[in-house]
């Protein structure tokens, strides 16, 4: 699957000959997930392909608890983990205790290198000579074996003051959720693409205050390791669009590259009383892009006139409603029952 149109470049290989805990160290200091450098350090002795793919996504600030390790096993987390690379975007993964790892989690290591293109850091620990496995034979790599030139790569993060946000069980209101749960039939439009009315906001939505919207952004991000979810979710707060009006939109009805959306509505259904082309909010890019990723990924042979952006993959059973409950995200009159 290649959801970039990017060649990956050549692997960094550190090799840790004295398993040195400076080494270690620095790798450990320069993550940083607001500047895209994500470092996993997998528990030994050896990590199956999943537990892998759950380390990248616990490094990435997501719950991996939704996504049921037992029933699901490890392609839908390494997809999703691909998705929110892709979406965030994150600019280097660092694996530590590479050398541990077994051969089916290199292979999907490097599917997820070839998928993202995300530049790719392993560290091999100990004083064994290193020997690269045989997934290396045709992947271009590169050799690093001191310290200086690993600090240079792998800056150290830069302090960051700490963002307060608000309790996080306190309820925001959001009058853009009434409709949520809206069941109208919304049926496959045919309107020229984009649609040629273009708005930045819904009418009679009052506007968010940069504080709330971090607040709300922080919640999506946080509480589900599914993009469908989060993406499903911002797409309502900004636009005020139903689910079942949020399930018709296409792959390409996404232009990350002029951040536009293109909601149908060709039966008049919604206050909107057309297909419009919303602007996307810098807070929900990632979401979304995150989301786009995801369902091309989950069926990259069909054609994107086809592919639904935020139709939930099978391993997704959280309702959008309920997860606008846990992230404590109402509408004015609650369609649900609060505690």
């Amino acid at each position: 699957m290649i959801l970039l149109d990017r060649t990956p470049e050549p692997v960094t290989v550190i090799v840790d000959r004295r398993d040195d805990q400076a080494f270690t160290a620095a790798l450990l200091a320069s993550h940083h997930l607001a500047q895209g450098r994500i470092t996993v350090h997998p528990p030994p002795p050896r990590p199956s392909p999943t537990d892998l793919a759950y380390e990248i996504l616990e490094a990435l600030g997501k719950p991996v608890v939704p996504l049921n390790r037992q029933r699901w096993g490890a392609a839908p987390p390494w997809a999703v983990s691909a998705a929110w690379i892709a979406g965030l975007p994150v600019t280097r993964l660092t694996v530590l205790r590479a050398h541990l790892l077994p051969l089916p989690a290199w292979k999907y290591l490097l599917r997820l290198r070839e998928a993202t293109a995300v530049p790719l850091t392993v560290v091999f620990h100990g004083p064994q000579p290193y020997a690269a496995p045989r997934v290396f034979d045709d992947v271009p790599h590169a050799l690093i074996d001191d310290l200086e030139t690993v600090r240079l790569l792998h800056p150290p993060a830069p302090p960051v003051p700490p963002i307060r946000y608000r309790t996080p069980g306190r309820w925001i209101t959001l009058p853009a959720l009434d409709r949520l749960p809206h069941g109208g039939y919304f049926p496959d439009c045919t309107c020229r693409h984009p649609p040629p009315a273009v708005i930045s906001h819904v009418a009679r939505l009052k506007p968010l205050t940069p504080a709330v919207l971090r607040e709300i952004s922080h919640r999506l991000a946080t509480r589900t390791a599914h993009p469908y979810l989060a993406g499903a979710l911002a797409t309502a707060v900004f636009t005020a669009a139903a689910e079942s009006q949020l399930a018709t939109v296409r792959l390409h009805d996404y232009d990350p590259d002029r951040s536009e959306l293109t909601l149908h509505d060709p039966n008049r259904v919604t206050h909107q009383r057309r297909c419009a082309t919303h602007t996307v909010p810098p807070w929900a890019r990632p979401l979304i892009t995150a989301t786009a990723h995801l369902a091309l990924a989950a069926a990259p042979r069909a054609g994107a006139g086809r592919l639904r952006l935020f139709h939930p993959p099978a391993f997704a059973t959280t309702p959008l409603t309920e997860f606008a409950e846990q992230c404590r995200l109402r509408p004015p009159h609650p369609w649900f029952i609060q505690p």
